[in-house]
């Protein structure tokens, strides 16, 4: 049995530190995401991070009937620019550190849909309501993923109640 030579040790460690300074990703059942740590407050406590994986599922939504022509930045800024129209009528505001409602769009390989994902639950939920809005002359389906699964636990709470 052979042992490690000294440049294979070093070139494990290298790669192992190497590791270390990669963000860590998880998938999320559609594409890579990165993981990012909660955010500590002046005090020293967590704050509660509304970008977390947990919520990203209430996050995303799925956009039918594009244009094939449509782009991931055209999608983007439109969906921006009718997300501020709202937030502002309703009085609204997008969290801290935030001055877009979309975070990211990911166009599907038919180029007939995608699927866009917003800073907060909210800003998704008022955008489910905006399925029939014109952009380059097709009404948008605008709903949830085949995919999405609603809390359970708040359902079986309060059929109790």
């Amino acid at each position: 049995r052979r042992g490690n030579s000294p440049a294979t040790t070093a070139s494990k460690k290298s790669a192992e530190e190497e590791s270390d300074d990669k963000p860590k990703k998880f998938w999320d059942g559609f594409q890579w995401v990165i993981q990012t740590e909660a955010k500590t407050g002046a005090d020293g406590e967590k704050k509660a991070d509304p970008l977390n994986h947990q919520t990203r599922q209430d996050r995303r939504l799925y956009v039918g009937n594009l244009n094939p022509e449509t782009t991931e930045t055209e999608i983007t800024d439109f969906m921006n620019e009718c997300m501020k129209t709202c937030l502002d009528q309703g009085g609204a505001k997008l969290p801290e550190g935030h001055d877009k409602a979309v975070l990211s769009v990911s166009i599907g390989p038919a180029a007939a849909y995608a699927f866009v994902e917003f800073v907060t639950k909210e800003c998704a939920q008022i955008a489910v309501g905006l399925t029939g809005i014109e952009l380059k002359g097709s009404a948008l389906k605008i709903s949830r993923p085949n995919n999405y699964a609603a809390n359970q636990s708040k359902s079986i709470a309060t059929s109790f109640a």
